[in-house]
């Protein structure tokens, strides 16, 4: 698996390439079957993550990973993730937009799909959410998927149910 760690350091050589972007704190069945998806999509599959949950940056309490950096990174290769982009979630991160995180994303890694879970939301204010994304990607030669979340006894697979599971 190869990772980068900013996003000039990224690998553009790929033919198409199918992008998610998230936490993926747990890599639960949830996050596995949007990999699936990807793998449908394009050849290669590239997940942009972050060292620590981006909402802890706004918490003054954070809240607790399920797996540390190194876990999330053996998860994500043993699910077949051939690229990570890993940043850190700081001021700067926090302060891109949603079009210039995906500009950023492009220029160094052109992709050909975007594919997010459904009500994903990210970039300031979170305003990446699906009606601007899909708007934006007239702008450039990429699809957006966004897809529903995966469930079991109709309560949708999330870290932040793993969380409260493992707290009671």
């Amino acid at each position: 698996m190869q990772i980068a760690r900013s996003f000039s350091a990224l690998n553009n050589s790929q033919s198409e390439v199918a992008l998610t972007i998230g936490s993926f704190d747990g890599v639960h069945p949830g996050h596995k079957h949007l990999f699936s998806y990807m793998a449908t999509l394009a050849p290669t599959r590239l997940v942009v993550t972050f060292e620590t949950l981006p909402i802890n940056y706004f918490r003054k309490e954070p809240i607790p990973q399920l797996t540390t950096l190194d876990q999330k990174l053996l998860l994500l290769e043993k699910s077949g993730i051939e690229n990570v982009l890993l940043l850190p979630f700081n001021e700067k991160t926090a302060a891109l937009t949603y079009q210039e995180f995906l500009q950023n994303i492009y220029n160094n890694c052109p992709f050909s799909h975007l594919v997010l879970g459904k009500d994903a939301a990210f970039g300031k204010d979170q305003l990446g959410n699906e009606q601007n994304i899909t708007t934006f990607s007239k702008q450039f030669p990429f699809t957006p998927h966004y897809i529903k979340k995966l469930q079991k006894d109709g309560v949708p697979h999330s870290s932040m149910r793993l969380r409260k599971a493992l707290s009671s």
